[in-house]
């Protein structure tokens, strides 16, 4: 059960489990009810599904997160938090700077795996990858999609600079 005092408000617990992230972010947003975030002892798997992808949906859009997918939010169990710093993450991978190091790494290939143990747009290696949270998105970043590349260089950016590329 959720007990809110208006639409904007927190909640205080929740007992649908694994959409919790994604109906508080909807409650937080103010896209949808304390009713119909709450859904009854009874309410089979479908309609969880269903409420999962319209609050992640509401959320995407709130925060302009695109390229984010309803898909995506969903299957990576993204948090309100990481939604919003995908969103950051967009901004960073568009600057001057970050479009340079892509370039000079890996001439922008996303996909690359240049087979010297540094993967994706950015060559990462894999232990710098797994330690900012790239292993919720894929194994190495060159089987990552862009977005969680981005996401990943947002995270070493705000931990370390651009120090990890040598500037």
């Amino acid at each position: 059960m959720i007990g809110t005092t208006n639409r904007k408000s927190t909640f205080a617990s929740i007992a649908v489990t694994g959409a919790a992230a994604v109906v508080s972010a909807a409650l937080l947003a103010g896209t949808a009810t304390s009713a119909q975030a709450a859904p009854t002892s009874g309410t089979t798997q479908v309609g969880s599904v269903q409420a999962k992808q319209a609050a992640a949906k509401a959320l995407t859009r709130q925060l302009s997160a695109y390229p984010l997918t309803v898909t995506a939010v969903s299957r990576f169990r993204l948090s309100p938090k990481q939604v919003k710093e995908v969103a950051a993450a967009r901004h960073l991978a568009n600057s001057g700077t970050a479009k340079m190091i892509r370039n000079r790494e890996s001439g922008g290939n996303y996909a690359i795996n240049t087979g010297n143990g540094y993967y994706g747009a950015y060559q990462f290696d894999r232990s710098t990858w797994l330690s900012n949270g790239g292993g919720q998105f894929a194994r190495t970043p060159d089987k990552a999609p862009k977005w969680a590349q981005d996401y990943i260089v947002y995270r070493t950016h705000k931990a370390r600079g651009w120090s990890p590329w040598a500037m």
